[in-house]
């Protein structure tokens, strides 16, 4: 096992990951924060707020990956008032096996290429082939063309609805009058 580490303020630095004996089960507080206790081999549990999925996306070991791997993320700009998928490509240069359990790509930006947990990532294949990996939905495309037409498409339909949802925001009642402010 490698030697990991995670910071939290309340230990007074960094704890070793093989000091964590085991993560409790989530709760939410009265102020609607998640929280879970950090239950260490020795020493008083420690009260963690939001800082969870930090902790998972730590390394507990590093495998080689094939050569030519690369992760591919469709971020969403505004161009001209309308949306444009851009995709961002990053090499790999292996695979971290997780605290939790989870196969993640690594890449010089670290786990899930520097992205927060929770956050889509994709591995394109030498060969073109995109798949999604750790908590994205099991999503495959053929090509970066497709993955990059569904996130453009996913983007217009998004936008729709919320230019609908604010017409309807604006809309008038029937029977009520409009009051000058």
């Amino acid at each position: 096992m490698m030697l990991g580490l995670f910071d939290h303020y309340l230990a007074g630095g960094a704890i070793r990951l093989d000091d964590i004996e085991r993560v409790g089960e989530s709760s939410v507080n009265r102020h609607g924060a998640i929280v879970r206790m950090l239950h260490l081999r020795e020493g008083a549990p420690i009260r963690l707020i939001g800082e969870v999925p930090d902790l998972f996306l730590r390394p507990v070991q590093i495998m080689p990956c094939e050569s030519g791997l690369k992760t591919i993320v469709c971020y969403v700009e505004d161009h001209d008032g309308e949306p444009k998928a851009v995709p961002w490509r990053s090499i790999m240069t292996g695979w971290a096996l997780c605290l939790d359990g989870q196969v993640r790509p690594l890449t010089a930006a670290g786990v899930n290429d520097g992205r927060a947990a929770g956050n889509d990532i994709f591995v394109e294949f030498p060969c073109g082939r995109i798949a999604g990996v750790g908590e994205t939905d099991p999503v495959e495309f053929d090509d970066a063309r497709a993955m990059i037409a569904h996130f453009q498409e996913d983007a217009v339909r998004r936008r729709a609805l919320n230019e609908a949802r604010n017409a309807a925001v604006k809309t008038p009642v029937p029977g009520e009058d409009a009051q000058d402010d």
